[in-house]
């Protein structure tokens, strides 16, 4: 198999992880709001995510919070794989670090 089709796309994974994650933080501000459930999961993530509340409003901030959050981490997490994938393989070529390192090995 192709190393290169083991490899994750880093915006694509954001994007899907950030959507996901926005869309649970979203539906448990409003259940919070609307039920009066997981109170405790919008109260320690209100700490986090400055203006999320058990509130419409609230959980629309806090979705965006959680979107970039969400976005970030993926995006890292992803990229962090892609490097693992390559330095696996001992090319060292996809990692910048690791090229580098490689290079003055070498």
């Amino acid at each position: 198999m192709n190393k290169s089709s083991q490899k994750l796309c880093v915006g694509c994974f954001g994007l899907a992880f950030g959507l996901l994650w926005s869309f649970a933080v979203f539906v448990v501000g409003i259940a919070a709001w609307q039920y009066q459930i997981a109170t405790s999961f919008v109260n320690f993530f209100s700490g986090l995510y400055l203006g999320y509340a058990a509130s419409l409003t609230g959980a629309l901030i806090g979705a965006v919070w959680g979107f970039v959050d969400a976005f970030i981490f993926a995006a890292l997490l992803a990229g962090l794989y892609n490097c693992c994938i390559c330095c696996s393989a001992r090319m060292g070529s996809c990692c910048p670090a690791m090229k580098k390192h490689h290079d003055d090995t070498a």
